[in-house]
């Protein structure tokens, strides 16, 4: 505040005025305050635009969920209806067995009596599966100690066969050999090797070869001549102790003695306009009685 001094009358004094003026503002909480509300005025314009899109989307779910409550509820529906669908099928099956249930046991006449004896004939078939199950345990059993008696002797033929396989391999190291000896036999004609036998097993593997006909003749000393094949034989003498015999052999209106001849050997003739070589053979001379056979060409 400032006095002016203002003068009224001549030669007065004037009395000085009073000017009143405003003071500066003192600086204060006045500086900071606007700044202030305008923040705040903001955070609540973002925070008003925030509660607005969340009431949105939750707009936009809630919508979402009745939509989805609806469809909950048309399924729901849809299944009730089925559900009562199949109670009226079931209801209807049931009705349907049991009404053929009925007429079944009108049929068959089941009674309780029947009952009776079909719960016991069932008793007494578990009782009788329960009896053959042992059985069948005790079955197995044995099967189980046959088995192993079977193994056992299986063991004992397979030692059988191997010895078996043993002698096979051995007789037919003899039979080679025989052969061999066989092939060193002499003919009285053609004086030849040719091959002979000297037992029935020999003649058999010498029928097998199939390269002659071989008939066998067993031949006492007789009056009238024995027919083998197609020629006749007649025994004159034999010795036993030189091996020795002497035969006749009557073929073709002809006779031909072969005398002394030996055991094994190839007692050899011609037969025929073809002059086919045939070939007598002793293999066992007894006294009065001689045995071998024949060969003839096929």
């Amino acid at each position: 505040m400032s006095i002016t001094p203002t003068p009224e009358f001549p030669g007065a004094q004037p009395e000085p005025k009073v000017r009143y003026s405003e003071p500066p503002p003192a600086p204060g909480p006045a500086n900071w305050f606007q700044p202030l509300v305008i923040g705040m005025l903001v955070i609540l314009a973002v925070a008003q635009g925030l509660v607005f899109y969340q009431l949105h989307e939750l707009n936009t779910a809630r919508g979402l969920i009745e939509n989805q409550i609806t469809l909950l509820k048309e399924s729901g529906q849809k299944l009730e209806h089925r559900v009562e669908v199949g109670e009226e099928r079931a209801a209807s099956n049931h009705n349907s067995l049991k009404g053929e249930l009925m007429v079944t046991r009108e049929k068959l006449g089941m009674t309780e009596r029947d009952l009776s004896r079909a719960r016991a004939l069932a008793q007494q078939l578990s009782e009788e599966q329960k009896h053959a199950a042992a059985q069948i345990g005790q079955v197995g059993q044995q099967v189980s100690s046959l088995r192993e008696e079977s193994t056992a002797k299986i063991g004992a033929v397979a030692g059988e066969v191997t010895s078996a396989k043993t002698d096979i391999a051995t007789t037919r190291k003899d039979l080679e050999q025989t052969k061999v000896q066989l092939m060193t036999a002499i003919g009285d004609i053609t004086k030849a090797n040719t091959l002979i036998a000297r037992n029935h097993d020999e003649l058999l593997e010498l029928r097998r070869r199939g390269e002659r006909n071989y008939l066998e003749f067993d031949l006492g000393k007789e009056k009238q001549p024995r027919r083998v094949g197609d020629i006749s034989l007649l025994l004159k003498k034999t010795d036993p102790k030189k091996q020795t015999y002497t035969v006749e052999v009557i073929a073709e209106d002809s006779r031909t003695e072969k005398k002394d001849k030996v055991a094994y050997e190839p007692v050899q003739f011609y037969m025929g306009r073809t002059r086919n070589l045939y070939e007598l053979v002793v293999n066992k001379i007894d006294k009065d009685r001689i045995k071998g056979y024949l060969a003839t060409p096929k």
